[in-house]
């Protein structure tokens, strides 16, 4: 997919993708939210989303340059982005790490109940609750809210209570992500 909703907004269009991977070319722009219950998810460079990503796969790989304005919320995946990308949202990551790369800037809070957690450089403005036994942070890294190591359900399901209810007005994505939330906290 290049283009989608371009001059659309978020809460216009739903995607539910029902393949097993999704790979976003470079320069390319979606406007809306993806729901993808068995697809990995990765971008090019220069990528701009604009809406809730939800990704049932292994992987969520971002390339460089990428703008993301909405949550990725990824119950199965390791997340792995590359340098200089700008995140407004939260990350819900249920794989084993997540590693941001250098310059990388995230509006929101990271939850990663068993995950390890890597950073080169860059700013966090969120909370951090991680579950694994490592976190890195480079030099330059910056975090601009309370720094949390300990895993706190009530916080994870508040938030996931939020991504359901964003997405209500679609019937079968709801149903898909109360599924795949049982699994995540089993």
């Amino acid at each position: 997919m290049k283009d989608i909703n371009v001059n659309g907004t978020p809460e216009k269009l739903d995607i539910l993708f029902t393949g097993t991977s999704i790979s976003r070319p470079a320069d390319s722009t979606l406007i809306g939210n993806l729901y993808a219950p068995n697809a990995s998810y990765a971008t090019n460079n220069k990528v701009t989303s604009k809406g809730h990503l939800l990704i049932g796969g292994n992987s969520v790989n971002i390339g460089s340059s990428n703008t993301i304005e909405g949550s990725i919320y990824a119950p199965n995946a390791q997340l792995t982005t590359s340098n200089a990308g700008n995140i407004k949202g939260d990350l819900i990551i249920g794989g084993s790490s997540v590693s941001l790369g250098s310059a990388n800037n995230l509006e929101g809070s990271i939850y990663a109940p068993n995950g390890q957690f890597t950073t080169n450089s860059g700013n966090i403005e969120g909370d951090l609750v991680i579950g694994g036994s490592n976190i890195s942070l480079g030099s330059a890294t910056s975090i601009l809210a309370p720094f949390m190591l300990l895993w706190q359900i009530s916080v994870l399901l508040t938030r996931l209570i939020f991504l359901g209810i964003l997405l209500q007005r679609a019937k079968t994505l709801v149903l898909a992500v109360y599924h795949t939330k049982e699994n995540l906290l089993i």
